[in-house]
């Protein structure tokens, strides 16, 4: 399992006291991910692998949040639910993480016009069927 410490200096929503974050992957979990601090943890999945059309402009203040100086610097995650029934399983993309890597630091932003229960599944299969017909 791979780990990297990222920084939220504003934390997460309803989290705020939360600053410092272990991002740990496993490729047996792919395309999961754990983002963990010491007061909560979630399950993040790349936006890119269930929305690949779904996209964030950071505003001038977000881009200095994140020491942003590419925009290849840039990812964008979703926090995943996952209920009892796992067919279930939605994402947030009202509330994505921009994580810039090169400089470990993160930041959740609020995009009220992005669906809070974006249907994970769902999309994850649309992405695939999409790749498949590339071939």
């Amino acid at each position: 399992m791979a780990s990297e410490t990222i920084a939220f200096p504003k934390g997460l929503i309803g989290f705020e006291q939360a600053i410092d974050f272990s991002l740990n992957w496993d490729q047996a979990r792919a395309p999961f991910h754990m983002l963990a601090a010491a007061e909560c943890s979630f399950v993040l999945m790349p936006i890119c692998e269930f929305a690949p059309d779904f996209q964030v402009v950071p505003t001038a203040e977000e881009e200095q949040s994140l020491s942003l100086e590419d925009a290849d610097e840039l990812m964008l995650f979703a926090i995943v639910t996952i209920p009892k029934d796992p067919a279930q399983m939605s994402a947030n993309l009202q509330g994505p993480l921009l994580i810039n890597f090169s400089k470990k630091l993160g930041l959740q932003v609020v995009r009220p016009d992005g669906e809070l229960r974006y249907p994970l599944l769902e999309g994850y299969k649309q992405c695939l069927l999409r790749e498949r017909q590339k071939c």
